[in-house]
């Protein structure tokens, strides 16, 4: 365990200081999309296949509102990462 954390400290550690060779712009969409495109796959694979019904099938109110309002909340951890 102690050499997980070691490895994932290390590496983003690695990450932050690397010189870029890319905008800040490019990274924010990039990351935004990511985030974006995670949050539809999930979803899909959830409604379509019911991956993630631990009680009930289908996609949920609840999972619905957290991502129609999670994007507030992810723009702003995106702007926290690339200050």
């Amino acid at each position: 365990m102690v050499l997980l954390i070691l490895t994932t400290v290390i590496s983003i550690l690695s990450v932050l200081v690397m010189p870029k060779c890319i905008s800040w712009i490019e990274m924010y969409t990039t990351s935004l999309f990511v985030m974006f495109l995670g949050s539809v796959g999930d979803v899909y694979l959830d409604g379509k296949y019911d991956l993630y019904g631990f009680f009930t099938k289908g996609v949920s109110k609840q999972k619905c509102f957290i991502i129609m309002h999670g994007r507030r909340y992810t723009r702003c951890f995106a702007i926290l990462f690339f200050i």
